[in-house]
């Protein structure tokens, strides 16, 4: 990834609300992604926590839209809220399938949703610290953005995945670059301290791959197709390869720990002309 210096221009001003029509009707393979269960449950597990996470980046952002003053920013908060929504409800369209394979989740991962959304979240930001949330979100967005580069980048990520999962996730990926330093700027309007942004880097170094590993390790549990072989053998790629999720996740986590970061110091402009003139020569 190019890096370029920060400055105090921003490409969120041209945020488009989309909402496209995936259609999963024929099927979700159970093992979708480069035929490997352990890395298609991590991913199915993403794509569980995306509904609810993408609601309480909106929320997040929204409890400080008073702070915003910027005609350019206000409207890059409805646009910005509008791209999470329809994150949400296109992943709440895919999750819908994985119930044909019998896996049992929904009791599972409704109950992490209770307990983050309905009671640590108000704990947190109305009896601990307000501005925690909208911190928590700024540093999620700067990992799903380093995530999503990485689709983007690499045209073998969702080698053999079938077309309508591959495009739900390159169109995520794609509108996660396109905002990735909304709620960053956001929070550099409110608290502009490194303190505050460290917070945030806390809770999402921490929890996600707890949450993830708890949700995963359901699917794993309940998969009679998947060997201790299988498992072990896939383990590196989760991990330690170089393009790994486990290995973007903690360098996005390095990265966002420098006083000077910006999301906007990754040059990541070329992934989105590359996906919309691919998207020109589809049509």
């Amino acid at each position: 990834m190019k890096n370029i210096t920060h400055d105090n221009s921003s490409d969120y001003s041209k945020l488009t609300v989309r909402k496209p029509k995936f259609d999963f009707s024929n099927g979700i393979p159970r093992h979708w992604l480069k035929n490997s269960g352990l890395l298609t449950h991590v991913m199915n597990s993403l794509s569980l926590m995306f509904p609810e996470g993408e609601r309480f980046f909106i929320r997040s952002v929204n409890r400080f839209s008073d702070k915003i003053k910027s005609p350019v920013m206000q409207q890059s908060l409805k646009n910005f809220a509008g791209q999470e929504t329809q994150h949400g409800l296109q992943h709440d369209k895919f999750n819908a399938f994985l119930r044909e394979h019998g896996y049992e989740y929904e009791e599972f991962v409704a109950s992490i949703e209770n307990f983050l959304f309905r009671k640590f979240e108000p704990f947190l930001t109305e009896k601990i610290w307000d501005k925690l949330g909208l911190s928590i979100t700024a540093a999620a967005e700067h990992m799903t953005a380093t995530w999503a580069a990485h689709f983007l980048e690499n045209r073998d990520a969702f080698a053999d995945t079938p077309e309508e999962i591959r495009k739900l996730f390159l169109w995520h990926a794609m509108e996660e670059i396109e905002h990735k330093d909304f709620a960053f700027d956001v929070l550099a309007t409110v608290d502009n301290s490194y303190l505050t942004r460290m917070a945030g880097l806390l809770f999402i170094a921490a929890g996600v791959p707890i949450i993830i590993g708890l949700i995963a390790t359901r699917f794993i549990s309940q998969d009679n197709s998947m060997s201790r072989v299988d498992l072990i053998r896939d383990l590196p790629k989760l991990f330690l390869t170089r393009d790994s999720l486990g290995r973007m996740f903690v360098a996005s986590c390095v990265q966002y720990l420098n006083p000077k970061f910006h999301p906007r110091n990754n040059d990541d402009a070329h992934l989105l002309n590359e996906y919309f003139a691919n998207q020109a020569r589809i049509a």
